[in-house]
């Protein structure tokens, strides 16, 4: 069974963050082994498929305005089978305590709203203006550099306005955010075509739908939904080293 992902999802690349409909095959690919090392690896092939009357999975995350498009046999990275009852406050002292039984790579078929997926906390290196800061330089920053990279973009405002076309700030503020433990919420105007930022006045803890744990950001599933009349073009991306302990990582975490 192919593993499909709807074009606008986007993949690391040696370009950066690259909508999947809008790679090369002479691209190279960002992929992680399961000790958050990555290499960038050459594609073999990228298939292009149109479908009709498919059935795919739409997964929404808190803190993230996206909605993902795949099938059920893509796996991600994620933490799962957490008590219902347990407060986000303990959920690191938790899973320390067995932690091959919540962290897995679990089928998207087998992904609940209770779930948390993962996203690394590591340094990519992109082609950029010396003066420009990247999306994953953020997770090197302390939190004396993240402050004045708040005041310097966010500053005292309690909403940010995006052009779609700008997405990325939209990614960098979200990211900036989260590593300040800050709650953002965001959703798309279709009208004026642009992402609004909500900026919280003030900080509570206990409404977070994210932590971090073992060098990764674990978002948690706003909702999953069956589609069952998917009408359009999928993608496959087939790499030359096909080893399975290497994933990719996209805007929504790591997948294989």
């Amino acid at each position: 069974m192919f593993k499909y992902l709807k074009g606008d999802i986007s993949i690391f690349t040696q370009r950066g963050l690259i909508r999947i409909d809008n790679i090369k095959t002479d691209d190279k690919i960002l992929v992680i082994d399961d000790n958050n090392n990555y290499t960038y690896e050459e594609i073999d092939e990228i298939k292009k498929t149109l479908k009709k009357n498919y059935k795919l999975n739409k997964i929404n995350f808190t803190n993230n305005i996206d909605s993902y498009f795949i099938n059920n046999n893509i796996e991600i990275r994620a933490i799962q089978n957490l008590p219902l009852d347990l407060d986000i406050s303990n959920f690191i002292e938790f899973i320390d305590y067995n932690k091959s039984k919540y962290i897995t790579n679990a089928n998207i078929e087998d992904i609940s709203c209770f779930d948390y997926i993962g996203y690394p906390l590591i340094t990519i290196p992109t082609d950029k203006n010396e003066n420009e800061i990247q999306i994953n330089e953020l997770f090197e920053c302390d939190k004396v550099k993240l402050k004045e990279l708040y005041d310097k973009y966010v500053g005292t405002n309690n909403e940010i306005i995006v052009n779609i076309n700008e997405k990325n700030k939209y990614y960098f503020i979200k990211y900036l955010c989260l590593l300040l433990e800050i709650n953002i919420s965001s959703y798309f105007n279709y009208k004026n075509q642009t992402i609004s930022i909500k900026i919280p006045k003030h900080i509570n803890k206990s409404g977070y739908n994210f932590f971090i744990y073992d060098n990764y950001i674990w978002n948690r599933v706003k909702s999953i939904k069956k589609i069952n009349d998917y009408n359009g073009y999928l993608y496959t991306i087939h790499l030359k080293d096909n080893n399975k302990n290497k994933k990719m990582l996209t805007d929504m975490g790591i997948i294989s």
